[in-house]
């Protein structure tokens, strides 16, 4: 733990939903809470996406962060090392790190899902 971290990047935070600014482009949206430093983590960071067309939400890619996706609504699938999984609402898909992995919109309604990342 290292609280010095925290402080340095602001100390305890708490956000509420209706606060955080919503961006879309290309029919995918997102809601950013945070990307920082914390008392436990060198950098963790949470958002939520949401995808009104099926398709990936983007490209397969590796990074040196472990990745906790939580599905929220609608049907998502996600690579991850070269296996595929779908889920839905309350499933979550882990991505170690350095692991090649992609998410994506699964189905023909609106899909949307938390991104956990952290180091």
């Amino acid at each position: 733990m290292d609280i010095q971290r925290s402080v340095a990047a602001g100390g305890a935070l708490l956000l509420n939903y209706d606060s955080l600014a919503y961006t879309e482009k290309n029919d995918k949206g997102n809601r950013k809470y945070f990307d920082r430093p914390t008392a436990m983590c060198a950098n963790y960071e949470m958002h939520i996406t949401y995808l009104k067309t099926k398709g990936p939400s983007h490209a397969p890619h590796q990074h040196i962060d472990t990745e906790i996706i939580l599905v929220i609504d609608g049907d998502a699938e996600m690579t991850i090392d070269g296996k595929h999984y779908t889920g839905g609402p309350g499933d979550l898909f882990i991505a170690e790190r350095g692991k090649m992995n992609g998410v994506g919109h699964a189905g023909d309604k609106p899909c949307s899902y938390f991104a956990f990342k952290w180091r």
